[in-house]
């Protein structure tokens, strides 16, 4: 959030949030399809720390969660809601400037991973 305000990945998210919310709209039928849209989130919010580490192992790490997230999909539907809501207030804080509030949403989107991370653990 500390990137300056001619840095491209303020259009990128731009347009991330306008996918974001295009895909809101549909999600309850293409509700398997979040996978892309967050993998795109994710990545363009840690490429911000320029971690070749993570630049470089990303998609590896990705698919990981998304095969462990999807393995019991008894309430995927509505995971993925709540995490594209997230995603979208996160997105909207980021591109008014709201930092403190992005910060906190976007804390507040990981209690919520792993909170389904743990449960679907228990689960299994």
């Amino acid at each position: 959030m500390q990137l300056p305000k001619n840095d491209i990945r303020w259009t990128q998210a731009k347009y991330l949030l306008e996918q974001h919310k295009n895909f809101d709209k549909k999600i309850i039928n293409d509700y398997r399809e979040f996978s892309n849209i967050d993998r795109e989130f994710h990545k363009l919010i840690l490429s911000a720390s320029d971690n070749v580490f993570m630049d470089e192992y990303f998609e590896t790490i990705s698919m990981i969660f998304h095969l462990q997230y999807q393995w019991d999909d008894h309430d995927l539907r509505n995971r993925n809601q709540i995490a594209i809501s997230e995603h979208i207030s996160i997105l909207c804080k980021m591109l008014s400037g709201n930092y403190l509030e992005a910060k906190d949403e976007l804390e507040l989107h990981l209690k919520t991973a792993k909170k389904s991370f743990e449960n679907n653990l228990i689960e299994q």
